[in-house]
């Protein structure tokens, strides 16, 4: 099966690391390099200049969520139109209502014996009225909104920063005050500084620290952006998908579909087995455990249609 959404979060990681990461990594090596921290202290301006780059980075974050959360909605609506396109005829009968697939603008229109004229049931024009990122309002797990997730996790950035700087360069001091001892008790005979030491004592220079910031975020902070990018790009998805089979009569319900990548038994697992009479995994569309959000962080699981009998008609 083609997932949509698994391309659309890879897009958003490669825009991720080349927009929002790299141009914040290149400002912040410049400025450990530019900074001497004397003393094992970090300057008052070393901070101030931080909370502004941290600050940016985050804003950039925001704007990029903005961005692939339209980007989503477009997304989203194509592939639900290209499953139900596949499944039905291009003209059919639901109960007493006619249905026609407008395979040219991508839409789905109806009438009934009440109303003769065509119209339009779902469409991407008028669904696109609904952004998926009024989900910058939905409350995940640990009760945070995503605006205020990515906010912690650059407070928390500037503080890890500041730690691993503190780290290296204290202990750069303490190796080169232990290797100066060394010298000073050491008898005339020549002596050489262990190599250990001479690691140490260039960990705490500024070109070595801002090369050690560097494979902190590209590490631990690239995950933990990409973890929260995973989760919040499947919720607008998801949402946005159980949003549109709610719309059309002629689907029964919502099927919760293990990835194939599923990597061990957890609540997904629950999920796609139940069964409320309708098939293991099949939900009614305002039934959808979670309405369709992710269960957990990083899930990837997918959601799939599951339509009602339906009539083909003769034109």
């Amino acid at each position: 099966m083609k997932r949509d959404d698994l391309h659309l979060i890879k897009a958003f990681e490669e825009y991720y690391r080349k927009n929002v990461e790299a141009p914040f990594i290149k400002a912040l090596v410049s400025l450990i390099e530019d900074t001497a921290f004397k003393d094992g202290v970090i300057p008052k301006t070393f901070k101030r200049r931080l909370q502004a780059l941290v600050n940016l980075y985050a804003k950039d974050l925001e704007k990029v969520f903005e961005q692939f959360s339209q980007e989503t909605d477009e997304k989203v609506y194509k592939a639900f139109f290209e499953e139900l396109k596949d499944q039905l005829p291009k003209r059919f009968r639901h109960k007493n209502t006619e249905y026609l697939i407008d395979t040219a603008k991508e839409r789905i229109l109806k009438r009934t014996p009440q109303n003769p004229n065509w119209i339009v049931v779902l469409g991407l024009l008028g669904y696109m009225k609904r952004p998926a990122f009024e989900l910058w309002k939905y409350y995940a797990q640990d009760g945070l909104k995503l605006s205020e997730r990515i906010w912690k996790n650059a407070k928390e950035l500037s503080q890890q920063i500041q730690k691993q700087i503190l780290l290296s360069v204290q202990t750069g001091m303490s190796a080169k005050r232990l290797a100066d001892q060394i010298l000073q008790t050491a008898e005339q005979q020549p002596i050489s500084i262990p190599k250990y030491l001479q690691k140490q004592m260039a960990s705490g220079d500024p070109e070595k620290v801002a090369r050690k910031i560097e494979k902190y975020i590209m590490k631990k902070q690239r995950y933990n952006a990409m973890r929260v990018a995973r989760t919040e790009i499947q919720r607008m998805w998801r949402a946005d998908y159980v949003q549109l089979a709610k719309q059309l009569s002629f689907v029964k319900g919502v099927k919760w579909n293990l990835s194939a990548s599923h990597p061990k038994v957890d609540i997904c697992d629950e999920y796609a087995t139940a069964d409320v009479g309708l098939g293991p995994g099949v939900y009614p569309p305002d039934a959808v455990p979670n309405n369709g959000h992710p269960a957990h962080p990083n899930c990837i699981c997918y959601l799939t249609t599951v339509l009602e009998p339906i009539e083909e008609m003769v034109r």
